[in-house]
């Protein structure tokens, strides 16, 4: 069977029902796709569209190449410009891929999908969307998105072969690169000079968030940021 536009046959369901979809939440909107999925078979939609998946690492202790765990997690992408909700996801964060696990008859199909047509996609309340940055075309975490500023978190993974003995394995080691977007511009955030540096008008503001969240910063540097970036925002709107 060719492959259908999800959108073009919600659209016209929606058409349908207007006064009932009216000012309907995330919630609805989700149900609806995934009605749509149940009534065409979900192998027939884009998201089918990729390539068999096979992993090419061998790795120990739980060492591995993704983001969380190396278990399928139950998430949601847009590919090919439409949503899947309830997908079976792992985000292979060396080689910037996500893979997806699909029913197919009465077992599961694991597929590489396209990167070029992941728009975004969410694991665990964890947000991502495909940016193009100093640092190239790839997938970012959100971690605050204003009026003014952006805040995007980057996961990044090196590999090196070890050998023990006559067994050759693979591992992995992670680091983050955090990103901020002002003014239609990505800057590198490494520490407090790097936010003065891009918001030299607002430092008695930078300074006095820093002096008045030692803690969050050291607990949690994401939320921090979140934080910071929320705070900056609403001091540069109300200028």
């Amino acid at each position: 069977m060719k492959k259908i536009g999800k959108q073009i046959i919600v659209f016209f369901f929606f058409t349908l029902s207007s006064n009932a979809f009216y000012g309907q939440t995330y919630s609805n909107q989700k149900t609806y796709y995934k009605w749509f999925d149940g009534v065409v078979g979900v192998g027939n939609t884009d998201i089918y569209n990729g390539i068999q998946y096979k992993r090419d690492y061998n790795t120990i202790n739980k060492n591995h190449e993704y983001f969380l765990s190396s278990d399928f997690i139950n998430g949601t992408v847009v590919y090919s410009n439409q949503p899947y909700f309830d997908v079976a996801l792992k985000y292979d964060i060396y080689n910037d891929d996500i893979i997806a696990q699909l029913p197919s008859f009465n077992s599961y199909n694991t597929i590489l999908l396209i990167q070029q047509k992941v728009k975004s996609f969410s694991i665990n309340d964890h947000n991502f969307v495909k940016l193009s940055t100093v640092n190239g075309i790839g997938f970012y975490e959100i971690l605050f998105e204003g009026l003014e500023i952006n805040i995007y978190k980057k996961y990044e993974k090196t590999l090196k072969k070890l050998l023990d003995k006559d067994f050759v394995y693979d591992v992995f080691k992670g680091k983050e690169i955090y990103l901020l977007y002002y003014n239609n511009k990505y800057y590198q955030i490494k520490s407090k000079s790097s936010v003065l540096k891009v918001l030299p008008k607002h430092k008695k503001n930078i300074n006095i968030f820093y002096k008045n969240n030692k803690d969050l910063k050291k607990t949690n540097y994401d939320l921090f940021l979140s934080e910071l970036s929320n705070y900056l925002s609403d001091k540069i709107s109300s200028n």
